[in-house]
């Protein structure tokens, strides 16, 4: 009979069974556990989403001073940024509030070069109708009960108004137009200005004016006494000298 294995033998070989038992469970354990990117992804979708609407809102909250519709404001915004000019620059929305509700009331738009008037006609059509600031003449602004009527007056077309603007409003529109109409009058007196001075050939008015020297006309009795000293000098003969006096005598 062969000897059987010894004590030490079969502790080692207990030992090896039980560390392959170990490797495997550790194994099958990081297998099983969730990746960096999937633990990423996981923390991606518990995370609040970002704010992308705070640019809009600031945007919009600098025409809500005066208690405008913020919802009306914020679907007038990207069709009146559409045809603003370059350089051109937008100061203050007025909207219309009737007594009875609407969805899409009128509105009045200032920007820094002209007036617009914004009306919701039938159908969702939208009519725009402007005037520039210097061809303002009058603003006029007429309190009621439920509103105020705004109207402006501009050379080259009728009259613009919107009734049922709010009060606040209406007075803010007011003091826009008088303070261009007042740089509309500076700048229509300067042109006039200008024309005159153009009609009259570049003279400014108000500008000195300096006296031209008059010539002295020539004395015939100082030209003979001069020609005389001349011929007492010998500066010249006789011949040169009867010659010169009969000239100056006879221009005489």
């Amino acid at each position: 009979m062969e000897p059987g294995p010894t004590v030490a033998q079969r502790m080692r070989a207990g030992l090896q069974g039980a560390a392959t038992a170990i490797g495997g469970a550790i194994s099958g354990l990081a297998a099983g556990a969730p990746s960096s990117a999937d633990v990423q992804a996981e923390t991606n979708e518990l995370r609040p989403p970002t704010n992308t609407g705070s640019a809009s809102s600031s945007a919009i909250s600098r025409f809500l001073n005066e208690e405008q519709d913020p919802k009306v404001i914020e679907r007038l915004l990207p069709k009146v940024q559409e045809i603003l000019m370059s350089g051109e620059e937008l100061l203050f929305i007025a909207v219309q509030k009737k007594p009875i509700a609407t969805i899409a009331p009128d509105c009045i738009i200032l920007t820094s070069k002209r007036f617009i008037f914004y009306k919701v006609k039938l159908f969702g059509q939208i009519a725009f109708e402007d005037r520039i600031w210097r061809e303002l003449y009058d603003a006029k602004i007429e309190e009621g009960i439920l509103g105020a009527k705004f109207t402006i007056h501009a050379s080259g077309g009728l009259p613009l108004s919107m009734d049922y603007l709010p009060k606040a409003q209406a007075r803010r529109l007011y003091r826009f137009a008088q303070e261009m109409e007042e740089k509309s009058l500076e700048e229509r007196r300067q042109r006039q200005l200008e024309d005159k001075r153009a009609a009259a050939g570049g003279i400014v008015l108000g500008a000195p004016t300096y006296a031209q020297p008059q010539a002295i006309p020539d004395d015939p009795l100082q030209k003979l006494s001069k020609l005389k000293q001349m011929l007492d000098a010998g500066l010249i003969n006789s011949q040169e000298y009867e010659s010169k006096k009969t000239e100056i005598l006879s221009r005489m």
